[in-house]
C-alpha cells in the first residue's frame, strides 16, 4: 500500500523590476515576452493548457531546461515567467513577482511512497524538504492509494 500527499503551490508572474513592471491586464501577459521551462514532453503544462482553455497566446522568447536556469536568464531582460510563488522565498528571491491577471490553477504535486518506506530517515527528510517548501502549504491528510 503506498502513502500519499497532495500539494499545491500558487502560481504568479516573476520579473526584473529593472527592465519592466509588473503584468497588470490579460493583454499585458499576452503580449510580454514568456520563459518557460521544457522538458521535451509533449504534454502541454498547467499554464499552457489553461492559457488554451482562455484563448489566450502567449509569446515564448526563452525556453530553458530548468527553473532554476530561468532565474539566471530572466535578470536584465524584460522577460516574465509564471512559477510557484514558492521559489520567492528562496532561488527567485532576485526578481520581483506579481499575480497573474488571468485565472490560473494551482500547481500540484503529488508525493507518492510506499508504505514500507514512511519511516526512512531519508524518505521522510525529502517529504519535509517538499512540503516545507512553503508554509501556507495546502495538503490533505495521508491516503492510501
Amino acid at each position: 500500500m503506498n502513502l500519499c500527499v497532495f500539494v499545491h503551490f500558487d502560481l504568479v508572474v516573476f520579473y526584473d523590476p529593472s527592465t519592466r513592471g509588473p503584468i497588470m491586464t490579460k493583454s499585458d501577459y499576452a503580449n510580454a515576452n514568456h520563459a518557460v521551462t521544457g522538458f521535451g514532453g509533449k504534454v502541454p503544462s498547467v499554464v499552457a493548457s489553461a492559457l488554451a482553455d482562455l484563448s489566450v497566446d502567449r509569446k515564448i522568447a526563452l525556453m530553458a531546461p530548468t527553473a532554476s536556469s530561468l532565474r539566471e536568464l530572466i535578470p536584465g531582460t524584460d522577460l516574465i515567467a509564471t512559477l510557484p510563488r514558492a521559489l520567492s522565498k528562496g532561488s527567485f528571491d532576485n526578481l520581483a513577482f506579481c499575480e497573474p491577471p488571468i485565472n490560473l490553477p494551482k500547481l500540484q504535486y503529488d508525493l507518492v511512497w510506499h508504505r514500507r518506506f514512511e519511516h526512512s530517515g531519508r524518505n521522510k527528510w525529502l517529504r519535509e524538504i517538499v512540503l516545507g517548501a512553503r508554509q501556507d502549504i495546502e495538503t490533505t491528510a495521508p491516503a492510501f492509494v
